[in-house]
């Protein structure tokens, strides 16, 4: 892989939509924060050495469970970058691969296009995983105590008619006289599941998957 491929220059690149959402690129297409106005909506700032908790993975399923990261430094994928949004494209496991983030142009929303080619010679039988940490705060209480403004999170889950069961963010700490909160986003085909545990959403690369009881 080409250096062209992995690097983006400026970086970190800073993409806005037209209604205000801003979102910040490393060059390994790790999404190192997003905000509107004076509200960061991600907990933690993704680095070129680990990454952010947000990414998606992809699953894998069979005599056992492996699953890989899409995005950032442990996704071996090639990063495309500019103001109008980022993709990433590589391989896993005999499957191809291509991740498009699309900011919305009239409401505060992001989108995650998501392109899977099975290369191999077998049907394989995947799924998708998306994690994302929230914060809802200002950007100085956030680097202030991560923790602390987390805890002040609350979640709801909700029930849609076609979504199924989506879930609902919403900081309890006032901020500026606000209380920002984050309405579910629907996707392209219903959940299975969500959950508020990083462990079920998370492993390590060279990890094989272990069911969660």
């Amino acid at each position: 892989m080409s250096s062209e491929q992995r690097r983006l220059d400026p970086c970190p690149l800073r993409i806005v939509s037209r209604a205000g959402l801003a979102v910040q690129v490393t060059a390994n297409g790790s999404l190192r924060r997003m905000d509107h106005d004076d509200i960061m909506v991600n907990l933690f700032l993704g680095t070129e050495v680990e990454g952010p908790p947000a990414n998606l993975y992809l699953r894998r399923h069979g005599e056992r469970l492996d699953a890989w990261p899409l995005l950032g430094p442990h996704s071996g994928g090639a990063v495309q970058c500019d103001e109008r949004g980022l993709r990433v494209r590589g391989a896993w496991q005999e499957v191809r691969f291509s991740v498009s983030l699309v900011l919305a142009d009239a409401a505060l929303a992001w989108f995650w296009h998501v392109e899977l080619e099975n290369t191999g010679t077998s049907p394989v039988d995947l799924d998708l995983i998306y994690a994302q940490d929230l914060a809802l705060a200002h950007y100085g209480a956030v680097r202030l105590n991560e923790y602390y403004v987390s805890h002040y999170l609350d979640h709801t889950p909700l029930f849609h008619p076609e979504q199924h069961w989506v879930l609902a963010s919403r900081q309890n700490q006032s901020m500026g006289a606000h209380w920002p909160c984050r309405k579910p986003h629907p996707c392209g085909r219903r959940p299975e599941m969500t959950s508020r545990s990083p462990r079920r959403a998370s492993s390590p690369p060279h990890r094989s998957w272990a069911p969660q009881t």
